[in-house]
């Protein structure tokens, strides 16, 4: 076997090893994206009931205060 051949056997080697590593690293970002994207719905949710809330006692004070 030539140079050649050995260098092509090398890089076809590292392509199945780089390859081997990007689906778990795929998972990973998969992973966190759903996860912030979780964490950003959640927090848009407590801001919308806890505007809510403010609203609402905002309205009783005026009713109170009339």
């Amino acid at each position: 076997m030539g140079e050649f051949e050995t260098r092509i056997q090398k890089v076809v080697s590292v392509g199945s090893k780089l390859g081997s590593v990007q689906k778990p690293l795929d998972m990973a970002h998969e992973f966190n994206k759903n996860l912030r994207d979780s964490y950003t719905s959640g927090i848009g949710r407590l801001i919308d009931a806890d505007m809510e809330e403010s609203s609402k006692l905002t309205a009783h004070i005026k009713i109170a205060g009339s």
